[in-house]
């Protein structure tokens, strides 16, 4: 497989954007639509965070021995967390932690992930707030912890150290390359 650019790991910046809103043809920021937006951001992240973990199961599963590919396949999406749950650290730990991963204790390990992993909680926070009860939280904390660009920025940190993670992790095991 080939390598990924890091600009394909990341949360893509269009995800800040929607429509030409002014007639002039230019993108607008949604700013009268914050919930749209961060419903979108989290929607994003997940998405990479489940390609990824897919794309890593794709890699092992292909060592194995062909007869035993689909066992191997079958438990890697058995349970799955990140087909049913937000990307949140617990979801995200306990997917990659069959990949022998402790994700938590990696993410530890850079003083930078602390904050990254913080504006991921409150943007779950404020995404399940307006996905679920379709108003903006009465604790105004959740969202005021970081604008929408630190989110974003957060978020692609992640994806990019998520992604380098999983690879190292990977490479260690099957002594090559993953990717």
């Amino acid at each position: 497989m080939a390598e990924r650019p890091v600009a394909a790991a990341a949360v893509d910046r269009r995800a800040v954007r929607c429509g030409s809103g002014n007639g002039s043809g230019q993108p607008v920021v949604c700013r009268r639509e914050p919930a749209r937006v961060r419903r979108l951001l989290s929607a994003h992240f997940q998405g990479f965070c489940r390609d990824l973990y897919a794309e890593a199961a794709q890699v092992i599963t292909f060592r194995v021995r062909q007869s035993l590919q689909v066992l191997v396949q079958d438990q890697f999406v058995a349970h799955c967390g990140l087909d049913h749950k937000n990307a949140t650290l617990d979801t995200l730990a306990g997917d990659f932690n069959r990949f022998g991963l402790d994700l938590r204790r990696e993410l530890a390990a850079d003083p930078a992930d602390q904050i990254r992993r913080q504006h991921l909680a409150a943007l779950n926070l404020w995404r399940n707030v307006a996905a679920h009860w379709g108003r903006v939280a009465h604790d105004r904390r959740a969202v005021d912890l970081a604008s929408d660009s630190d989110w974003q920025q957060s978020c692609d940190g992640l994806a990019t150290v998520l992604d380098g993670i999983v690879y190292n992790r990977l490479r260690k095991l099957l002594r090559r390359k993953p990717w």
